[in-house]
């Protein structure tokens, strides 16, 4: 039981404590307070509109606010490798205490295309943001953010699915000694 709890837990301390302390990096509650309404995490479908809002808003409260998002883009770049590596430690570990029941390609799928959406998502916003400070919201593509807000979409079911996933796993671990 106590194996399980650990294959489950791991991969969430991981993820939490690293989104606290990439917040702990950066200027997050400088940004928070600068957004407002518009600094709840984005969880959907988002698009030019809404990203080229929000960071009007921050530039409108200081050229140093889009610098903190830019900060806060580059840190998150190489945060998949860290929460993708721990959820395939656990997965790998239930995996194999469950005698590897199916091919390991369907175990890693979901963390893998978790990670590639992560990135994709960043990339783009990076890039974007690039070309929102140089010349402002017009330069904003509308199918390039598009695409990043689908790219949050499915980080966030792969993720959700991803977790799920483990969770199943680590309690069919649970009996196993």
């Amino acid at each position: 039981m106590v194996r399980a709890l650990l294959i489950f837990l791991l991969p969430l301390i991981v993820l939490v404590g690293g989104i606290v302390y990439m917040g702990s990096l950066t200027q997050f509650a400088q940004l928070k307070a600068a957004l407002g309404d518009e600094a709840r995490p984005k969880i959907g479908f988002y698009g030019a509109d809404s990203i080229g809002k929000r960071w009007e808003t921050l530039r409108k409260a200081g050229p140093e606010h889009l610098s903190s998002e830019r900060h806060m883009l580059l840190i998150d770049l190489p945060f998949p490798c860290l929460y993708g590596g721990a959820l395939m430690i656990g997965l790998l570990m239930a995996w194999s205490l469950l005698g590897r029941p199916f091919a390991v390609v369907w175990l890693l799928a979901p963390v893998l295309l978790l990670m590639a959406a992560d990135w994709t998502e960043n990339l783009i916003q990076l890039g974007q943001l690039e070309a929102f400070t140089k010349s402002g919201q017009a330069a904003l593509s509308r199918s390039l953010l598009a695409l990043a807000g689908l790219a949050t979409f499915v980080k966030n079911v792969a993720g959700l699915g991803s977790f799920a996933w483990l969770a199943c796993l680590a309690w069919r671990c649970r009996a196993i000694a």
